[in-house]
């Protein structure tokens, strides 16, 4: 029994998304099928731009890699590692369209592409490919083939943005002739992916998509790419909505039922197939599986979490079976890390949205996103509740502050 605990206990880290054979073994399609949405707009339309958005553990990366895998016969799929361009201040929409370029001539390390005659050749001259670390690539994407990237340096740098500026409507074609040789030579359509933009500054991600959205709505080829959530609340939003395609909301699954407090059963057989696949050996109390995937909020990642750390407590006592008490203990634990992590001024600000509320305290949106605490909003602008562990922190704060004020009267 230890040695299916253990093993259950690998198969659910909730810090990494699903890759390669994990897919095969693992995945889980959503109820809202947010693949058939990618898939279907990839092959449906010539050059789609589809955002992608969502609160953080979610599953938007898995669902990324879940078209790497299935597409790659048609597509071939590009895919920049944001940390390449973390840091970079001046990050913008021309270093943005050098970016495409790069990562398409680095495919064929340039071999197969006749820099000169599109006009491109300058920059590129004086570059030196180097083998970059595979172990920092394949630690993201073990099915990744060796890749290649550019040594710059700092005022090599600035030399290319300002050739870029001047030949802006050039480098524009470019695009379109350096694409059409690979999808002659590789007969797959060019597709970008850029997973992980949160975790670029959201000015930066502002910039590209959306102060420059009619500009990247031309580019010739398809692209993917994630963006805060954060940005959902931005006043330049309708430009992401009136240039791209529909936007893809990953939203946490609903687990509860909105007009009551009903399991909505679709989504708690989504949870269970989850362990069904991770953790098919070991054996949970009637009931459990549910009341994690209720205390997660229809986060996955923090799903995941419970349902690991249940199984280690079982473990620990020797159980044969996770139950009850195993995931209460893994909840008070959560919450005693929340306790610490809280102040005062926390607990004022996520109160209003314990109960219905459509008179959003502006600013406020944004703190409880990005610190993880608000599960999202849907597209009727209805709040939906703060994740549960949380909740009877909050229920305690006050209840304490209100004796406090009693005894000082």
């Amino acid at each position: 029994m230890k040695e299916q605990f253990i093993q259950a206990i690998r198969n659910l880290n909730p810090n990494t998304p699903l890759t390669g054979k994990e897919i095969e073994d693992f995945y889980v399609p959503r109820p809202d099928n947010p693949y058939s949405y990618l898939k279907n707009y990839l092959l449906s339309e010539e050059t789609p731009k589809i955002p992608v958005t969502g609160p953080i553990g979610v599953g938007k990366s898995t669902e990324l890699n879940v078209i790497r895998k299935n597409l790659e016969e048609s597509f071939l799929i590009i895919s920049p590692i944001p940390e390449d361009m973390a840091g970079k201040e001046e990050m913008g929409y021309i270093s943005f369209i050098f970016l495409l370029i790069r990562e398409m001539v680095k495919i064929t390390g340039g071999e197969k592409i006749p820099l000169k005659e599109y006009g491109i050749e300058p920059i590129f001259a004086s570059y030196n490919y180097e083998r970059i670390a595979k172990e920092r690539h394949l630690e993201r994407h073990p099915d990744h083939k060796e890749i290649f990237t550019l040594s710059l340096s700092e005022n090599r740098e600035k030399e290319i943005y300002n050739y870029l500026n001047r030949y802006q409507d050039g480098l524009y074609s470019s695009l379109s002739l350096i694409k059409n040789s690979l999808e002659k030579e590789y007969n797959k359509k060019v597709l970008f992916i850029f997973d992980d933009f949160e975790k670029l500054e959201p000015k930066v991600i502002e910039e590209i998509f959306i102060n420059h959205s009619d500009r990247i709505k031309g580019i010739p080829f398809p692209i993917i790419f994630t963006f805060p959530l954060v940005l959902s609340y931005s006043p330049k939003i309708r430009l992401i909505q009136d240039y791209y395609e529909k936007p893809l909301y990953l939203y946490p699954i609903d687990v509860e039922r909105r007009a009551s407090s009903q399991s909505n059963e679709e989504s708690i057989k989504f949870f269970q197939e989850v362990l069904e696949k991770r953790a098919f050996k070991v054996s949970f109390q009637t009931g459990i599986v549910e009341e994690m995937a209720r205390s997660s909020g229809g986060l996955i990642r923090i799903f995941l979490n419970l349902a690991r750390n249940s199984i280690r407590n079982a473990m620990m006592d020797n159980d044969d079976m996770v139950k009850t008490e195993h995931l209460e203990r893994e909840l008070q634990s959560s919450r005693e890390t929340y306790f610490r992590l809280l102040k005062e001024d926390d607990y004022v600000k996520i109160k209003p949205y314990l109960t219905p509320n459509d008179a959003v305290p502006s600013g406020i949106e944004k703190y409880l996103i990005q610190d993880i605490i608000l599960e999202h909003r849907d597209q009727d602008g209805i709040w939906y509740k703060i994740i549960p562990i949380i909740t009877p922190l909050v229920n305690i704060f006050f209840e304490r502050r209100g004796m406090e004020s009693m005894f000082n009267k």
